[in-house]
């Protein structure tokens, strides 16, 4: 870089011009790394709760650096970065909130216009986060649960079926 503006006539000019050049650069970075993580995915078969903590720290990590993230822009992230159809489940729960907010605003007399409706206050990145780690979480515990009554299988859904048996069996036994 000195290289560059040595041939410069005066150290003010020197430090202009190398301030110019890196600003740049900073300037086509931060817009880099912010393009990278608007478009992060979620991997299929990941935690997601591990995935939406890592987003979180990966925006600190912006905005340390200077890169600026609206709320709206972190809501789209976590919506568009979800896989399957917890994507759904979360853009769900952004419709309830502004429906939730509209009709707190019919009820305090106030009509809201589209454009005013548009401008309310989302909901907070970290409650949505919260839901949908949630609903995470339950959907694995859900086909965790599936596959143990899957993986007991014909030999397993039989022993249980001979058991019941066996017990009314029993107890038929037992009344007469």
């Amino acid at each position: 870089a000195i290289e560059r503006v040595g041939d410069l006539p005066t150290v003010a000019n020197m430090w202009n011009a190398l301030t110019f050049e890196f600003t740049n650069k900073s300037i086509h970075a931060q817009a880099h790394m912010r393009t990278k993580f608007l478009t992060m995915k979620c991997p299929n078969g990941a935690n997601v709760g591990e995935f939406l903590t890592q987003l979180r720290e990966e925006r600190r990590k912006l905005t340390q650096c200077g890169v600026r993230l609206t709320d709206m822009d972190y809501l789209s992230t976590i919506v568009q970065s979800l896989p399957g159809n917890l994507g759904g489940y979360a853009n769900a729960q952004l419709d309830h909130y502004r429906m939730a907010a509209q009709g707190q605003a019919l009820a305090r007399g106030i009509a809201l216009t589209p454009e005013q409706l548009a401008s309310v206050a989302d909901i907070d990145p970290e409650i949505l986060i919260h839901l949908v780690t949630q609903e995470a979480e339950r959907r694995r515990q859900e086909r965790g649960d599936r596959r143990e009554v899957k993986g007991s299988g014909s030999n397993g859904g039989k022993k249980a079926k001979d058991e019941a048996l066996a017990t009314t069996e029993s107890e038929e036994r037992k009344r007469d």
